[in-house]
């Protein structure tokens, strides 16, 4: 099975092909850089990046994650605030790991 790590948007990510997660949304996918890949056994590490090894990724959806609520509270003092937020993220799929030009 192929796997690749892979650098995208200032994070990495162990992938693996026909993998479906979400990231931060992103439009395009121009600096998407190949760290490390595997065919099987062992690893093959660039230095810093592997320029043979291409990964082909569409995007599913784009969306807004789950929410994240923050609360405050201050004991004994009647003070309580909340506040919420909603991440937009964007699904994507590994289509294809292909190792050569």
């Amino acid at each position: 099975m192929k796997q690749a790590i892979i650098s995208l948007s200032g994070r990495q990510f162990n992938i693996k092909e026909g993998l479906t997660f979400k990231i931060d949304s992103i439009e395009n996918f121009d600096n998407l850089k190949v760290l490390a890949f595997s065919e099987g056994e062992g690893y093959e590490f660039g230095a810093p990046y592997l320029e043979d090894v291409s990964v082909s990724i569409t995007k599913i959806e784009d969306r807004l994650d789950d929410k994240l609520r923050v609360d405050r509270f201050r004991a004994k003092s009647r003070y309580r605030k909340s506040k919420s937020h909603r991440q937009p993220i964007s699904i994507v799929k590994i289509e294809s790991i292909v190792k050569g030009k």
